[in-house]
């Protein structure tokens, strides 16, 4: 069997590397006899030629004994098609590394593959963030391109934070710090563009952050002050927001802080700086855009009271398609719908709608109810009143589908809309089995082409994959194809991971989910509601009743061992974290203190153990801070 490329374009040449690569892993003969797949864009097959469209994502397969060709819409589209046949000889890819990889031992020759799929949505991506290192990004990034993700989004202008979190081992004292600069940074970053790039990926980049580093004050990271001591220009602070009659840095947080936007001299130079970042990123096809993070944080002086925040946004925006226009960068500008944003423009209309995607961002949103379960779209939906920094929150789908509705009422031509996804961000430190929130995402995803909705991108850390990665794999399936199943889709997915026993595992999961997930989903760093302390001590109890069932599974290879590992070392997490929880709801510095010291050692010494799938940071992120909080109450 060979294999052979019709087109020399760099990710199709690739494409045929990876097939030849797991072809021969599965123990099929390569260049033996005169048998042969050919790769290539639909144009390069004269049958095919009317299904060129580079901007819809799709491939065809039709091979029969060991001939027919893999062909695709676009390079990226041909490297999924690759994917996909070695998944139908039985390949399978449950998590990333080498430890996620199922290679099926098969002759290739003697199985006949005939099928054509095109996506259903064009945005279907991840974040890269949290704690990574160079090694972790590239895993993620060829785990994604096998589940046919097509976008990668790097938050914040500069990033350089989440790579010194891992190389500086600041969520574990235990471990040696391996230190970093700027430099190694600038370089990894090259080479995570690079490997994108060579499967025809989308790198996104930049986010929040343009508020603050045009005027030389760096947005480093979230919640990060700047010191009592740090000293701002006259000239600089006239062009930052003024809250209740002071401009400057809000709360003394850059990433928190606004321009005020309806000054001119603060625009120019937001523009030229967002101008300039295009021009020196020009491998980056996809540039995010975004105001400060946080909310009530809007300039309340005169002129900018006179029109909404996104109205001015917008002039931005435009501003700054105007410059890219003049300049011949053709760099795609995302924008966010986001907190006071979520507001629509009244009086300022994208000129070049073209240029542009809107990111919907329901960060407030309860994600324990579908939108498949409430059916926002369907119902008569009213926006709330817009109040300059006083702004009520919406929680449920219903309150938060009425921004977007009211979005595409005022740009009834606009097709880029996109949500931004919070299910993988604290989720799994509230629905501990991460079944029920794994099926509510599917089934959001499923639900967004009833609201003329193009994709999602999820908000997540790099590492999610605890204790199982059915969360990250069933949501790329429902991007791909929103007609499957969530529980066909699981099902498969836990045969994979954990053969024998995945029965147990499926059960397990949906009961973890149904004894601890709770609805409250503003911050999992508030104190949670009344009722969780009990529920902490169902899943102990749970957990003890089925230790010994858990426990006697081993799997029969790496994959199945890992993946019984990682679901043990979980439910040992558990035990430690719930007990904090406890603690937490009844606001005892002492006993809350204990417990997560507790949890900390655990955590330490177990994390090298657990560092593929999990970021132990989602912990210490968020709770030592409110365990402070009792402590000065």
């Amino acid at each position: 069997m060979k294999v052979k490329c019709l087109n020399n374009q760099k990710t199709i040449v690739f494409a045929k590397e990876e097939l030849v690569k797991y072809l021969l892993l599965t123990g099929t003969n390569i260049n033996e006899n005169n048998k042969e797949v050919m790769l290539g864009l639909y144009s390069d097959f004269n049958k095919l030629k009317e299904k060129d469209d580079e901007k819809e994502d799709s491939y065809t397969i039709n091979i029969k004994k060991g001939n027919g060709f893999i062909a695709g819409s676009n390079p990226r589209s041909v490297l999924y098609g690759v994917y996909k046949y070695l998944k139908e000889l039985g390949c399978d890819w449950v998590r990333p590394g080498a430890d996620g990889e199922i290679i099926a031992q098969c002759d290739a020759e003697k199985v006949n593959v005939m099928l054509s799929e095109k996506a259903s949505y064009n945005y279907r991506g991840v974040c890269i963030a949290g704690s990574v290192s160079l090694e972790h990004v590239i895993c993620q990034i060829e785990w994604c391109a096998k589940m046919f993700y097509n976008r990668l989004f790097m938050e914040l202008v500069d990033p350089s934070v989440f790579f010194e979190k891992w190389y500086n081992h600041t969520d574990n004292p235990k471990r040696k710090p391996e230190g970093i600069t700027k430099e190694k940074i600038d370089e990894y970053m090259n080479i995570i563009s690079e490997e994108i790039r060579k499967r025809g990926m989308i790198f996104q980049r930049a986010g929040h952050g343009f508020m603050c580093e045009p005027f030389g004050i760096n947005v480093y990271e979230w919640g990060k002050t700047v010191g009592e001591n740090f000293l701002i220009d006259n000239d600089t602070r006239e062009m930052l927001a003024q809250i209740n009659g002071k401009r400057g840095l809000h709360k003394n947080i850059p990433m928190i802080t606004n321009i005020c936007m309806s000054n001119s001299k603060a625009r120019k130079k937001v523009v030229e700086y967002v101008v300039e970042y295009a021009k020196n990123n020009k491998d980056i096809p996809e540039i995010h855009f975004w105001l400060a993070d946080g909310y009530d944080n809007h300039c309340e002086c005169e002129e900018c009271q006179k029109a909404l925040p996104t109205d001015f946004y917008i002039m931005i925006l435009n501003e700054i398609d105007e410059e890219l226009t003049k300049e011949g960068i053709d760099t795609k500008i995302m924008a966010l719908s986001y907190v006071e944003l979520l507001w629509p423009p009244i009086r300022e209309r994208l000129i070049n709608p073209e240029r542009f995607g809107i990111m919907f961002c329901p960060i407030t949103r309860d994600n324990s109810i579908s939108y498949k379960m409430e059916n926002p779209y369907e119902r008569e939906l009213f926006l709330p009143e817009f109040k300059r920094n006083n702004i009520d929150w919406a929680m449920s789908a219903a309150e938060n589908f009425a921004f977007i509705k009211e979005w595409q009422k005022c740009m009834p031509n606009f097709n880029n809309f996109y949500e931004f996804s919070y299910h993988f961000y604290w989720r799994g430190l509230i629905d501990y089995g991460f079944y029920n929130t794994s099926r509510n995402l599917f089934e959001d995803v499923v639900y967004l082409k009833n609201a003329g909705m193009d994709g999602m991108i999820s908000c997540q850390l790099t590492r999610s994959y605890f204790p199982t990665g059915l969360g990250l794999y069933s949501y790329a399936k429902a991007l791909w194809n929103r007609e499957l199943n969530f529980e066909d889709v699981s099902k498969e997915y836990l045969k994979s991971s954990f053969g024998d026993g995945w029965e147990f595992v499926y059960k397990y999961l949906q009961t973890l989910s149904e004894t601890s997930e709770y609805s409250e989903n503003r911050y999992p760093n508030d104190v949670p509601p009344k009722y969780v302390k009990k529920r902490c001590g169902w899943v102990r109890e749970f957990l003890v009743q089925t230790k010994e069932e858990r426990e006697k599974y081993i799997g029969s290879n790496i994959v199945e061992i890992n993946s019984w590992k990682y679901l043990n070392e979980h439910a040992e997490f558990l035990m430690y974290f719930t007990k904090l929880l406890e603690t937490i709801e009844d606001k005892e510095y002492e006993s809350s203190k204990s417990a997560l010291d507790s949890l900390s050692e655990y955590l330490y010494e177990v994390e090298e153990k657990v560092e593929n799938v999990f970021d132990i940071g989602s912990v210490f992120s968020r709770y030592p801070a409110l365990i402070e909080k009792f402590k000065a109450e």
